[in-house]
């Protein structure tokens, strides 16, 4: 009956899948020629950008109203180091650049991510002449398209992929990128509007592990040695299993793999066998489920299209996934009075 259960809901899921009723739906972005032309200054964002940078000061770094620190000292160093790098040719200078992203293509599609190259970037290591070392930092800007198109870009929150020295932080980008866009396109922000966040942010350099992350990783290391240690006495030097001490048991891969692959045709009258096809379909759906809320959560090619995919039958079986954890519920709920039942049975 369990396995029945399984194999309805999978055949279930590719029937839906593939029924596709009611007309294409599209959100309809469409732009006039002066918004594309504007849209247009910033797509080589890079190229644009270490072209307005090309004698940066102090004064660009800093926001206004705001005296420079050590950091906008340093970073101001090596961002001169990079402009000086660029000016003759080196190719660390250059990689900076190749790893940005620019406004996406097919944009009017809903692609509306440009990762750039991530790894190029942060593997960035240029020894300076001050005796200092550059690193790469990615960061991920937010474009401000709502305000440079209007109504238009309302749908639009377009995110770039930017590289800059590490010893930057994430306010020096983003006031270098205010002052870009404002040369560019004429655009002012608010003050509370930030374009590059810190949590976007990423180095070569890893954060130190906290007290939580120690400690599950010493606890799962000692659940991982007692698996070993149970497996291997339970194969090598225990002959009866029935003499296998309960604790070891419990951890021994061997033990457990043969209760859990057991095949057997007998009835049962403490096992309930449809539960088991309760159970499986009911963790399929929530598992199927979650992965397409991520897949449309992530960067996407064609984000648009969720639109049309919203009119398919296959988007109800996603969106009522969430039923099948009241099975979950529902198979709880049910075994907690058969116990009962069951110790009342023996008593009697």
């Amino acid at each position: 009956m369990g396995k029945v259960l399984v194999i309805t809901l999978i055949l279930g899921l590719a029937v839906t899948s593939a029924l596709d009723f009611g007309p294409e739906i599209n959100p309809g972005i469409e732009l006039d020629a002066q918004d594309y032309q504007r849209l247009n200054k910033v797509r080589h964002l890079s190229e644009q950008f270490f072209g307005h940078y090309k004698n940066v000061t102090l004064d660009d770094l800093v926001p206004e109203g705001r005296l420079p620190t050590v950091s906008d000292l340093q970073c101001y160093a090596d961002f001169a180091q990079l402009t000086a790098g660029l000016t003759s040719g080196s190719l660390w200078a250059y990689r900076m650049i190749d790893t940005w992203g620019s406004i996406p293509a097919g944009i009017l599609e809903g692609h509306l991510k440009d990762l750039g190259h991530y790894d190029e970037c942060i593997g960035i290591e240029q020894s300076a002449a001050s005796g200092s070392t550059i690193l790469g930092k990615y960061c991920l800007a937010s474009l401000p398209l709502q305000q440079m198109l209007g109504n238009v870009g309302r749908m639009m929150n377009v995110q770039t992929a930017v590289c800059f020295p590490a010893s930057c932080s994430a306010t020096n980008m983003d006031t270098l990128l205010r002052r870009v866009l404002k040369q560019l396109v004429g655009l002012e922000l608010n003050a509370n509007q930030n374009l590059v966040s810190k949590n976007s942010c990423k180095t070569s350099e890893r954060d130190a592990y906290d007290g939580g992350a120690i400690a599950a990783i010493v606890i799962l290391s000692v659940f991982g040695a007692a698996v070993i240690i149970s497996t291997f006495y339970d194969y090598f030097l225990c002959e009866d299993q029935k003499k296998l001490p309960a604790v070891l048991k419990v951890f021994s891969a061997r033990a457990n793999s043969r209760s859990l692959f057991r095949i057997t045709t007998k009835p049962n009258p403490n096992v309930i066998e449809c539960l088991h096809g309760l159970r499986g379909m009911s963790l399929i759906w929530v598992c199927f489920g979650h992965d397409y809320i991520i897949a449309i959560t992530s960067p996407n090619i064609n984000l648009y299209d969720v639109y049309t995919w919203a009119k398919t039958p296959f988007k109800e079986v996603i969106q009522d996934g969430v039923f099948a954890v009241d099975s979950f519920f529902f198979i709880s709920g049910l075994l907690v009075p058969m116990v009962a039942l069951r110790s009342m049975e023996n008593l009697a």
